[in-house]
């Protein structure tokens, strides 16, 4: 049963009174500090000095970037000058294969690649006050991991850059921390207990664009264990700012409070009541769907109670009620097309919330209440992990609109205007049960997905597809997984066939000349797999009759 009928037979839940009280005891507020620059000695050697004690580098006009460390020593401090040349740079993968348990990097640098660290070794890391960026996943599953500075001058820590550090209890955030930039759960599945930041200087009103409010960054640390809420200081005294919210909570908010819900800030089974609220804000993506890498669904059950009867908008897998026991009526209409093969999905005020598509159909198709009134889509509001086909019409997408784990999308239509025209085009990518249906077809469809993005009003990015096809693999975090000629030539196909976009210029001659030199084998690959996907073998037929081979 798909969660949107799992929420059609949702009836009213019996709520035991004496959980209703909102205990403030249970509220945790992170910790007022002053940030404060490391003390990190500066060391300058000369270049024989650094060979002799294991240091790799590679000199550039000005600076010296280090590319490896293979000396004796555990706990290591970064030379800051090599040969009169400052360290300003550690390339990917710097420390990989050394046990070093503790790294201090001085002021010079201010660069730092993927992949830094042995994770099962590091244990104390002092980053250079003067790094701006920390890469995603940089120290992900380090369970060694129990002391770190954080730049002060740092702007963006990528996705899951601390998660799963087992030991590490307590961080302190910087104040110029880009928090729009910022990748999501920096600290799941840590030790978190506590943080610390410049509340002061930072927080302003929720309005404000520059405020610390990704739930997702704590979420499945002690810190929710130990309390019902986390929460940001606020101006006033009767609003609250919830950051996130603490396992199976049943919390009932105080009566005329203002309450602030962030992004991230609800991932598992527990029970809201706002309808004593005078007011009750959602940022986009609070409620987090618990879906795996691979698609798998876990469960997850969120009653929200609202104020009153006006409209809101929430993802199909959470539950509001009223206080009278009533569902809301949902904000997403479905019906299906005259061959019953195609799920019309409408909304009362044509807007896709995040993780709100989620029916289980294969085929798609969105309808705007008027003809030149598009839909708003946000982030991850499509997260439908059957779903083979999807038509977008008319649309406004914010960012990565289609969940990752989609993983037998294959066709994606959108209507575009184009010099007061208007042009339906369509493209596609292959599904990852075509590629293999194992993890390394997976992870190749979850990179190709990355053409489908909403970055500046434009949708679908070929730049990304073209270049896994130039460079024959995809890399994901810690993996490297080659393109075979088999995967190219279902690529070369997908490109091929799709729509040509009006005034942009696609390449297209590289994908003719590979399917052209490798026809033999595409004929081969293309016969397999007719009987589940003849769209590929009734192509080729045409393009080899064009190209008279």
């Amino acid at each position: 049963m798909s969660l949107f009928d799992r929420l059609l037979q949702h009836k009213h839940i019996d709520r035991e009174p004496e959980n209703d009280v909102f205990v403030t005891e249970n509220i945790y507020y992170p910790e007022e500090y002053t940030p404060k620059p490391a003390d990190v000695d500066h060391i300058e050697l000369t270049e024989k000095e650094a060979v002799r004690l294991g240091w790799s580098f590679r000199k550039k006009s000005k600076h010296i970037r280090i590319t490896n460390y293979h000396g004796s020593k555990t706990e290591i401090m970064v030379p800051a000058a090599i040969g009169g040349r400052k360290v300003n740079e550690l390339g990917n993968e710097c420390f990989i294969n050394t046990n070093i348990t503790s790294v201090e990097m001085p002021d010079t640098v201010v660069k730092i690649g993927a992949d830094l660290f042995n994770s099962r070794t590091v244990r104390r890391i002092i980053f250079s006050d003067n790094i701006r960026v920390i890469p995603k996943g940089l120290c992900e599953g380090s369970y060694s991991l129990e002391e770190v500075h954080l730049p002060l001058m740092l702007s963006v820590i990528g996705e899951r850059a601390f998660y799963a550090c087992r030991k590490l209890k307590h961080i302190e955030l910087p104040d110029h921390i880009s928090y729009d930039r910022c990748g999501e759960k920096v600290f799941e599945r840590s030790a978190i207990e506590s943080f610390s930041f410049n509340a002061k200087k930072y927080f302003k009103y929720y309005s404000d664009s520059v405020t610390l409010r990704d739930g997702s960054w704590f979420q499945s640390t002690p810190m929710l264990s130990n309390h019902k809420l986390v929460a940001l200081p606020v101006k006033e005294s009767n609003m609250l700012c919830v950051l996130a919210v603490g396992i199976r909570a049943d919390i009932k908010f105080p009566k005329g409070n203002s309450v602030l819900m962030c992004k991230g800030s609800v991932d598992v089974s527990c029970t809201l009541d706002f309808s004593e609220c005078s007011s009750v804000v959602f940022m986009p993506g609070v409620f987090i769907d618990n879906t795996n890498d691979f698609g798998t669904i876990l469960p997850t059950t969120v009653a929200v109670i609202s104020r009153s009867q006006e409209y809101l908008s929430f993802p199909n897998f959470v539950h509001v009620e009223y206080p009278d026991g009533s569902l809301r009526d949902d904000p997403l209409r479905f019906e299906t097309d005259e061959e019953r093969s195609v799920l019309l999905v409408s909304s009362v005020n044509d807007t896709l919330m995040p993780l709100s598509l989620h029916t289980g159909a294969q085929s798609i198709k969105l309808v705007a209440s008027g003809a030149d009134k598009p839909f708003t889509i946000t982030r991850h509001a499509i997260a439908e992990k059957n779903l083979r086909r999807i038509d977008l019409g008319k649309f406004n997408g914010i960012d990565e609109i289609i969940v990752p784990t989609c993983h037998e999308l294959q066709d994606v239509c959108a209507y575009m205007d184009f010099a007061c025209e208007g042009y339906h085009i369509e493209k596609h990518i292959p599904p990852s049960s075509l590629i293999g249906k194992n993890h390394r077809g997976i992870i190749i469809h979850k990179e190709l997905m990355k053409a489908f993005r909403c970055v500046n009003g434009v949708f679908y990015n070929q730049n990304i597809i073209d270049d896994a096809f130039v460079k024959c693999y995809v890399k994901r975090k810690y993996e490297t997984i080659r393109l075979s000629q088999r995967d190219k030539i279902l690529i070369a196909i997908d490109i091929l066939r799709g729509d040509m976009i009006p005034g942009r210029v696609e390449e297209r001659t590289m994908y003719e000349n590979y399917l052209i030199g490798h026809r033999r084998y595409a004929e081969i690959v293309c016969r397999n797999a007719y009987s589940d996907h003849p769209e590929y073998g009734d192509f080729l037929a045409i393009f080899l009759r064009k190209h008279s081979i």
